[in-house]
């Protein structure tokens, strides 16, 4: 009987050894998809380029503050426009 239960042991022991294969192939694909990510943030801090990148900001806002600027400009003039535009089609309406 002690033999048999030798041979059940056995029997169970290469079922749990398949999935312990198979757990390490799962661990390295994150493994890999993380590594990419971590010289990027180090990239911008071992190089000091932060000076530079806050100037580019620096700059890509106030571009868009200028062109807001002239957005608002434009819609003042436009708006005007369809108001004169309203009272001459009130007036060949006759209204």
């Amino acid at each position: 009987a002690k033999g048999g239960s030798k041979s059940a042991a056995k029997a169970v022991r290469p079922a749990k050894a398949e999935p312990v294969a198979k757990a390490p192939a799962r661990r390295r694909r994150p493994a890999k998809a993380a590594r990419p990510s971590a010289p990027r943030a180090q990239g911008v801090a071992g190089t000091g380029d932060f000076p530079a990148l806050l100037n580019g900001i620096a700059s890509a806002i106030n571009a868009l503050l200028k062109h807001v600027e002239k957005t608002v400009e434009e819609n003042k003039t436009l708006k005007g426009q369809a108001q004169r535009l309203h009272a001459i089609t009130s007036l060949i309406r006759g209204r």
